[in-house]
């Protein structure tokens, strides 16, 4: 695989999308409203140019197509108005919206290049291609939603900092900084509320036909591990590249919940062997428990990581593709739709023996990435992130202590300016990175159970790759989560 190039097909980008909006559910803050507010516009220009590219043919749901229009033109309406308005105001994009608007648009392309001759005569790409435009619609759904609590989340801490209208702070007139202030919150609430019905409009698409219409979904699965050991090889190689020339915060995020999700998939890989009765039951019993606690401290440090995000950092485009055709490279050995595929299903696709050296593979990279990662948090001086949230995780660290010298300014608190880590929050960088290097460690250590099996190494670098065009139908998400908003 070109490291310049995205590889994934339409169905992949789509997966991918659907599951980065579960993922910002999961993450966002009243910080972010912002970033998100500016951002969510061409996520929803992008989602529309792609359902207008798709070919045309008789929706399942007859109110989707107008729905999708009422959603672009509400969309458009709520910029208009920010535009006027002094908030959000300009600023940085949000990293994760920012990957979904990627991926719609490039499948945009991809379905205008390949997909003009396509002519929905046949039942299962009918299906198919209803499958397609759930995904997109439900990217919409779970994206509005959780733009929507960071909106009303953002709403309430400036009431919270700056007061509610007939406070005592404003009893005894208004201030043109309180008139900004409240014009502010007044564009949050107006905002908040717009989200909500764009949530409603695109809820009374999916409903409860998610799973109905997504069982149509046509995925082309994987003929062996070469596309999966390839992926982690470019990983590998990018990753080393990247962090050894900008170890930011937003690149080492993407690394580590990269790795969390490889942890997470071998698990489902071995399960499945086990099952098959390939793996021996005692070497499962030694080797997943290993993978999972690797799994889990991946997450962790990613989510230290992401703790010193600022609004617009983006990770760099070659790390961010690697981690993207990662991610479809699981699609297609272990998951099925919107879940983990089955072991029969596993079994199925890819020599089950060859996918479990992949994962060994995968296992020994890991101890490498956490020794990266390590490095970086002992000696990297340049670590930054937000004010408000290496504040509050210092005073977290802190366990109480009344400090006369504040970790952060208040000037910096206020404004949330980007500040160098605390010295709490290096040393748990620093501790957790060091865990890490152990759990991989001992994760590798289990691993090597495998060797005893007498399994073929993994499917080679230079295998025959598929192009685009020759798999333009979804898989799913590397994470798999329940479908709609759940916060």
């Amino acid at each position: 695989m070109s490291p310049e190039r995205d590889q994934r097909s339409v169905g992949e980008l789509l997966m991918d999308a659907d599951a980065q909006a579960r993922q910002l559910l999961l993450h966002v803050d009243g910080d972010d409203a912002p970033a998100l507010m500016r951002t969510w516009g061409e996520v929803v220009q992008n989602a529309s140019d792609l359902w207008a590219a798709f070919p045309s043919e008789p929706l399942a749901s007859p109110d989707a197509g107008p729905t999708m229009q009422r959603l672009e033109t509400m969309s458009q309406t709520l910029h208009h108005a920010q535009i006027r308005q002094t908030w959000p105001g300009p600023g940085p994009s949000h990293e994760r919206l920012l990957t979904i608007s990627d991926n719609l648009a490039r499948a945009t392309e991809l379905v205008d290049r390949y997909c003009g001759d396509v002519r929905p005569t046949t039942d299962p790409v009918r299906a198919d291609l209803a499958a397609a435009r759930m995904r997109v619609m439900h990217t919409l759904y779970v994206g509005s939603h959780a733009v929507g609590v960071a909106v009303q989340q953002h709403h309430r801490d400036l009431q919270d900092r700056f007061g509610k209208k007939g406070s005592p702070r404003q009893q005894f007139g208004i201030s043109r900084s309180s008139r900004q202030h409240a014009a502010r919150q007044a564009a949050a609430r107006r905002a908040a509320d717009h989200l909500a019905a764009f949530e409603q409009l695109a809820g009374a698409v999916t409903g409860r036909r998610f799973g109905e219409v997504l069982a149509g979904e046509h995925q082309l699965p994987a003929s062996d591990t070469g596309r999966l050991g390839q992926a982690m090889a470019d990983l590998d190689i990018q990753s080393h590249r990247v962090l050894a020339a900008t170890p930011t915060a937003a690149n080492l995020h993407l690394s580590a919940a990269t790795q969390a999700g490889l942890a997470h998939a071998g698990i489902v890989i071995l399960a499945a062997a086990s099952s098959t009765g390939q793996l021996d039951p005692s070497h499962r019993a030694r080797l997943v428990p290993a993978l999972e606690s690797s799994g889990q401290a991946w997450h962790r440090l990613a989510d230290q990581w992401g703790d010193m995000l600022a609004p617009g950092d983006r990770a760099d485009p070659s790390l961010r593709r690697a981690a993207g055709e990662t991610r479809a490279a699981v699609y297609e050995v272990a998951m099925d739709k919107t879940s983990w595929a089955t072991a029969e299903v596993i079994t199925q696709r890819v020599d089950l023996a060859e996918a479990a050296a992949t994962v060994q593979m995968a296992v020994a990279a890991a101890v490498e990435a956490a020794g990266v990662h390590r490095d970086v948090a002992v000696r990297d001086q340049s670590l930054t992130g937000p004010a408000r949230t290496m504040a509050a995780r210092a005073r977290e660290l802190d366990d109480g202590v009344d400090r006369q010298v504040p970790w952060v300014k208040p000037a910096d608190l206020h404004a949330n300016r980007v500040v160098a880590l605390p010295a709490p929050l290096r040393q748990e960088l620093v501790a957790a990175t060091d865990r890490l290097v152990d759990i991989t460690r001992k994760a590798l250590s289990a691993s090597s159970v495998l060797n005893h099996a007498g399994w073929p190494s993994p499917a080679g670098a230079e295998s025959p790759r598929r192009l685009p065009e020759e798999r333009q139908h979804p898989s799913s998400t590397l994470l798999p989560s329940r479908p709609g908003p759940q916060r």
